[in-house]
């Protein structure tokens, strides 16, 4: 299980940006979707958690599935946090990365580790892509920061971040906060507010 603390939180205090927002970082970190599936159950009941669909149609055609359609699902999925939308962005998550055999059947579950300077040619252009799809949420102000540290640093960013989190101001308070301990501190925002 590798739900974490922020999360946890963020279902305690109904933040459903920040809900959806992990959960579909999730799928890129877990390929086995298991860490997603715990997340959905553990916030099933956070009211406004999921959209009907806005009727946007999806490619079906998987042969043109890329990394720059699977990013922009990304993108859409946290302003429409439809099943559907779920679905089909698992579908091609799946299809792109699909689970190596030796998670599939090996007793431990590794993670699919995004930051990789040594892995394979194929591996660190993924995590590019990753950081360039990150590096658009924060322009169009869809961003989650994180920053490592110590545990009582993560106890004063996380309950700060989570008490005041409602404004842009608070956030980037708690986030000095959290940062001065050493904390891990996660928050959501959005431009203009």
């Amino acid at each position: 299980m590798a739900i974490t603390k922020a999360f946890t939180d963020a279902v305690a205090s109904e933040d459903v940006r920040g809900i959806r927002i992990m959960m579909k970082d999730s799928l890129l970190v877990d390929l086995t979707f298991r860490d997603f599936n715990e997340m959905s159950s553990l916030a099933a009941r956070v009211p406004g958690l999921y959209d009907a669909h806005d009727g946007r149609a999806f490619v079906e055609d998987s042969s043109a599935w890329n990394d720059d359609y699977m990013n922009k699902l990304m993108v859409q999925v946290v302003g429409n946090f439809s099943r559907e939308r779920l679905d089909h962005l698992k579908k091609v998550v799946r299809y792109l990365r699909p689970v190596p055999e030796s998670v599939r059947t090996g007793p431990q579950m590794p993670r699919h580790d995004t930051s990789s300077a040594t892995g394979t040619s194929e591996q660190r252009r993924r995590s590019a892509d990753y950081k360039t799809q990150k590096a658009e949420d924060e322009r169009n102000g869809r961003i989650v920061k994180v920053v490592g540290g110590t545990a009582v640093g993560a106890v004063i960013g996380g309950v700060g971040a989570a008490a005041v989190g409602a404004t842009t101001g608070a956030v980037i308070a708690c986030a000095a906060v959290g940062a001065a301990a050493g904390g891990v501190i996660v928050a959501s925002t959005t431009k203009g507010v």
